[in-house]
């Protein structure tokens, strides 16, 4: 290191040439290389090039933009491959969740998972096997149902041999956990049935407005799915769905017909005719009044809607004929008697039968 030369030391006071060489050697030699500096404070550090920090315990490779952990030549942006214990990874609860960004991991004390963000929310990174197990019985020539060890669901999940020879799938069948030959195997034959359990495989729950338009299903949203939420700890709740998530084309063919009845034919009935659930019909009564027969086993929320084609209906009467079910609440059919009358009748049960609700 270069010496520097105090007055003490000395035991004089220093020439103006010793306090010259000082202010040098200040300037360009403050810690040699080889020194070992036991505290040392910086408040901003830049490194133009690379770092080796420990030889292999931290390397910052400038060329390629690279930083290795126990790795002195990082092959990726992030290279910890040498370590052989773990990466702790952040964690926290569900309320701390950071704003996300595609790529984002962590894991959630709150749920006990680990956790990604994709495709605007944040979801359960994990997954679900399969087991195969193998159950073994002896034929006894009348024996044709035998109990296994659990359910593989389909027969498609079994693999079944006698006497080690494969068994077709179309000579037994599956319903639980019970398999039954349609031939009973041969008294004293080996059975030997393989079967795959695939285990569940868990999907978090989606973050509040993030079920998107794109990620219903066409056609997926049927009746049962319009059912109010009953608790928390149900799935896609109201909350879940974003604003106009839930187009028409989302909704199941019998839920579209109970909110919007499908036209039957561009051309209007002109004379009685049978109507069905889920259909919409242009009606024209201009030459004699018509009867529409209504359904004689609707179901609860069926629906069908009349529309006065030519406006001829208080002229010409439109009757619906009851076909054994109430109208209006009474056992008698009903009269449509207003002029541009287009309305949607909807059958309510047995009490109250067909009623107006549009």
């Amino acid at each position: 290191m270069a010496t520097i030369v105090t007055r003490s030391g000395k035991g004089s006071p220093l020439t103006n040439t010793e306090l010259d060489a000082n202010f040098t050697n200040l300037n360009t030699d403050k810690i040699e290389s080889g020194n070992t500096v036991a505290a040392l404070t910086i408040t901003n550090l830049t490194v133009s090039n690379s770092l080796t920090v420990d030889t292999n315990t931290l390397k910052v490779d400038n060329t390629n933009n690279r930083v290795g952990i126990l790795d002195a030549t990082p092959a990726v942006s992030l290279d910890i491959g040498s370590a052989t214990d773990a990466v702790h990874v952040p964690t926290g609860t569900t309320a701390q969740r950071p704003t996300g960004a595609a790529g984002m991991f962590r894991y959630n004390t709150t749920d006990t998972k680990f956790e990604g963000y994709s495709d605007g929310s944040w979801s359960e990174i994990g997954g679900g096997g399969a087991t195969i197990s193998v159950d073994n019985f002896t034929g006894d020539g009348s024996t044709t149902a035998f109990t296994m060890g659990g359910n593989p669901l389909t027969e498609n999940n079994t693999a079944v041999y006698i006497d080690g020879v494969y068994q077709q799938k179309n000579t037994y069948t599956q319903s639980g956990t019970t398999l039954t030959f349609s031939t009973a195997p041969p008294n004293g034959s080996s059975i030997e049935v393989n079967r795959i359990s695939a285990s569940a495989v868990t999907v978090g729950t989606p973050d509040d407005n993030t079920v998107s338009t794109v990620k219903i299903q066409n056609l997926a949203v049927t009746t049962e799915k319009l059912a109010n939420s009953t608790g928390a700890s149900d799935g896609v709740t109201t909350a879940k769905l974003a604003t106009n998530a839930v187009t028409a084309a989302k909704l199941a063919t019998a839920v579209q017909a109970r909110l919007r009845p499908e036209l039957d034919s561009a051309t209007a009935k002109t004379s009685a005719f049978n109507a069905a659930a889920g259909k919409k019909y242009y009606v024209d009564t201009t030459s004699s009044a018509i009867t529409a027969t209504l359904p004689a086993s609707p179901t609860v929320g069926d629906s069908i809607q009349f529309i006065d084609f030519a406006g001829t209906f208080a002229t010409n009467n439109l009757t619906l004929g009851r076909n054994g079910n109430k109208v209006l609440r009474v056992a008698a059919d009903g009269v449509v008697d207003q002029n541009n009358f287009a309305m949607i009748w909807e059958y309510t049960g047995s009490t109250h039968g067909w009623l107006p609700v549009s």
